[in-house]
């Protein structure tokens, strides 16, 4: 999820749009494991992905935003994801 943040936000492969990679940061800083109890993930990683949608917003319009929180809301909707609960699940 943070990889497509980065592949629309630096025009990787794909023509530039913020408000999409505003919307895969969002939604990398939900689903990055937090569960220490049973996953060693530095919480400085943890912060990273959480701190990648509002880094961006600094750079956007608020037209942007608002399309970035639409384009959110419609993935998130599509990815029915829960890591820890999956891996609780799988292992």
């Amino acid at each position: 999820m943070r990889s497509l943040g980065i592949m629309w936000e630096l025009g990787e492969g794909k023509k530039i749009n913020l408000a999409k990679a505003y919307g895969w940061y969002r939604l990398a800083g939900d689903f990055v494991p937090t569960d220490w109890d049973e996953w060693y993930i530095p919480r400085s990683k943890v912060l990273m992905f959480k701190r990648l949608a509002p880094k961006l917003a600094k750079k956007m319009t608020s037209n942007q935003i608002k399309a970035g929180d639409k384009y959110y809301k419609k993935i998130k909707s599509r990815v029915n994801c829960n890591f820890n609960l999956w891996v609780k699940k799988h292992f």
